[in-house]
């Protein structure tokens, strides 16, 4: 992306941000930002990071249509911009790309920089094994797992991921 067309996008009137963000408040914006800072889906080079970053400083934010599109994407089935950093946290081998799996999409830029993407509705479950009591590590290895009805922990749950028994004594 050249530097013009950066700094057209980070100092874009009201208008064209929420053309492109929609309904998500400035705060989720700003953390959305913060996160892909650290795991971005696509690898821009090192201006628009150094940029990116100076933005989220100053609570500000940028308007990187991918990056927009992975917020609005977790967004909708659930997730907050700290669930995501957590999750991404929790992925094995996160650095290393040789140890990929079918949710995760590692593409390298042409600088070489690694990106490892995510598709939001293959970890629709997350948030809510998350909010049901289980562990972020746990609910990382169940949904990689391909989602054993019985989990590691002991939970049982129903179709739709919500924990309805713990055999824990």
């Amino acid at each position: 992306m050249p530097q013009d067309e950066y700094f057209e996008a980070h100092n874009a009137a009201g208008e064209a941000a929420h053309a492109i963000w929609g309904d998500i408040l400035h705060e989720r914006r700003v953390a959305w930002c913060r996160v892909q800072l650290d795991f971005p889906p696509v690898w821009f080079g090192t201006m628009p990071m150094i940029f990116t970053s100076r933005a989220v400083q100053e609570n500000s934010y940028t308007n990187m249509s991918s990056w927009v599109a992975v917020a609005h994407a977790f967004e909708a089935v659930g997730f907050s911009p700290e669930d995501y950093y957590l999750l991404r946290l929790c992925l094995p081998g996160e650095r290393r790309p040789e140890r990929a799996h079918p949710f995760i999409t590692v593409t390298t830029s042409p600088g070489g920089f690694v990106c490892r993407t995510l598709d939001a509705n293959d970890w629709a479950l997350w948030p809510d094994l998350l909010r049901s009591g289980m562990t972020p590590l746990r609910a990382t290895s169940l949904v990689l797992s391909g989602g054993n009805p019985i989990t590691p922990d002991g939970f049982i749950m129903d179709g739709t991921g919500k924990v309805v028994l713990s055999t824990d004594d």
